[in-house]
């Protein structure tokens, strides 16, 4: 405990969540803990080398989620009655931002197989949306 407090490891989880493009991204960030298997650590840093290279070759990922985004997908596990346009709308806006993101990754100049493969992982939501 005492080397994380030395790293600093909250601060720099601080400040990376305040990067995240959705609210949903910086929850996630802000649960992270360090690597201390070498293998994870190796990992980690080859997806993060690989997503500073996208970003250096391409353009910022088109993920787009307001601050309401956690409620509207809250509202949406309510069985049994009527949802309301706004949330509906707001999973709609998010979800087609996943799919433009998904085909950025795809057709990105470069290559970039770590990002694929997370992006692959994403399920589909055109139709619906």
């Amino acid at each position: 405990m005492l080397a994380l407090r030395t790293l600093e490891f909250d601060r720099i989880i601080d400040i990376v969540s305040s990067l995240a493009l959705t609210p949903l991204g910086a929850n996630a960030l802000a649960e992270l803990t360090p690597h201390t298997d070498p293998k994870s650590v190796a990992a980690a840093i080859n997806a993060t080398s690989e997503t500073v290279g996208y970003l250096e070759t391409n353009s910022l990922f088109p993920l787009r989620a307001g601050a309401s985004l956690e409620e509207a997908l809250a509202v949406l596990q309510v069985e049994g009655r009527s949802l309301d346009p706004l949330p509906l709308r707001a999973t709609a806006d998010f979800l087609d931002s996943v799919d433009a993101a998904r085909t950025a990754i795809r057709n990105a100049t470069g290559s970039f197989p770590i990002l694929a493969a997370i992006a692959a992982r994403a399920p589909d939501f055109k139709i619906e949306v």
